[in-house]
């Protein structure tokens, strides 16, 4: 992918995954940490109420394949409450019209929790 597209994927899977966790209330996104839904553990509504409250910090890694991100996905989803958006590009700019699975945003989790799942992943 170019540089410009993996940019504008991991802000949709950055997004995706606050979006997922936030409801909305009078047209505004909330977050209340003390508002959990039944996909939260009461640990990962503190950790994306610390997230944004605290800069928003993100490392971006890469993989080498479709297969590969895929499989952590999965991972992630079968073994943690950690949470995890994906992405699926449409394939209408890069991928010869066939859609893709691009990226996947981990957490807002604790560091060691993240990197159990990415740490071994190299820095883009």
């Amino acid at each position: 992918m170019r540089k410009g597209k993996i940019a504008a994927q991991a802000a949709h899977a950055s997004v995706k995954s606050l979006l997922q966790m936030a409801s909305i209330k009078d047209s505004r996104i909330v977050l209340d940490k003390g508002n959990v839904t039944t996909k939260l553990s009461k640990d990962a509504a503190d950790d994306m109420f610390q997230w944004v409250n605290d800069g928003q910090a993100k490392v971006v890694v890469s993989v080498d394949s479709e297969k590969e991100l895929m499989d952590i996905y999965h991972l992630i989803l079968q073994t943690s409450d950690i949470p995890v958006a994906l992405i699926l590009d449409a394939g209408r700019t890069e991928f010869n019209g066939v859609a893709t699975y691009t990226c996947i945003a981990v957490g807002p989790a604790e560091v060691s929790k993240v990197d159990a799942f990415t740490g071994n992943l190299k820095l883009l």
